[in-house]
């Protein structure tokens, strides 16, 4: 299986359980009003409801296009090959609670590419990922794609690692990652409460 990691702008991550959740959420509310008959109360389940559907058309819509403009400036064919010299990471405000930015951190790969009639070095930041992307590089070499109007590029073919044990290729701080057995579990526990809830709509246990 081929290995990605699409920049922040681009992922999907998580729409695809809260969509199911939500189905099996307004199979219960349908449910409730076959066996009860209608009740005001169904109205704020089935209005609460629209939130994160909501919000979730939002990030499948924003994730989509960005995609789209990858893949056109993928089939223009104007490429370069580059390499990645260093990467940085910043701070980005993602939102405000309480009267307070909350931040999220984002990591941006540093990639040199080369004129081909001049020879003259360009350097530019990739799109911001949400994991760090360079710990999980092998080498530096890359494919570089630029959209019609030259100042987008996008980064494809990179060098994955064989093993995660393998030398980083830039030194750098250590960086947390979730434990991939947490991460299994909070999986298997949302499947099991998923299937639970099926089978509450349809054998009524």
């Amino acid at each position: 299986m081929k290995k990605r990691i699409r920049p922040a702008q681009e992922e999907m991550r998580g729409c695809t359980y809260t969509v199911l959740f939500m189905i099996l959420w307004y199979g219960l509310v349908i449910r409730s009003f076959l066996t009860s008959g209608f009740e005001p109360t169904l109205l704020i389940f089935v209005a609460g409801g629209l939130i994160p559907l909501l919000a979730v058309a939002k990030e499948i819509q924003r994730a989509m296009f960005y995609r789209r403009e990858r893949r056109r400036a993928v089939e223009s064919g104007r490429r370069q090959r580059g390499r990645i010299t260093g990467y940085t990471r910043k701070a980005v405000v993602s939102g405000t609670k309480n009267g307070r930015d909350r931040y999220r951190t984002y990591y941006f790969l540093q990639v040199e590419i080369y004129a081909t009639e001049t020879g003259v070095a360009t350097q530019f930041l990739s799109e911001g990922y949400s994991r760090p992307i360079y710990k999980y590089l092998g080498g530096t070499d890359v494919t570089v794609y630029t959209d019609e109007s030259g100042w987008h590029h996008y980064l494809e073919d990179f060098h994955w690692k064989e093993r995660p044990s393998d030398p980083d290729i830039f030194s750098s701080p250590r960086e947390f990652q979730p434990s991939g057995g947490i991460d299994t579990a909070i999986k298997v526990i949302a499947v099991v409460v998923m299937v639970l809830m099926f089978l509450f709509i349809v054998l009524g246990l």
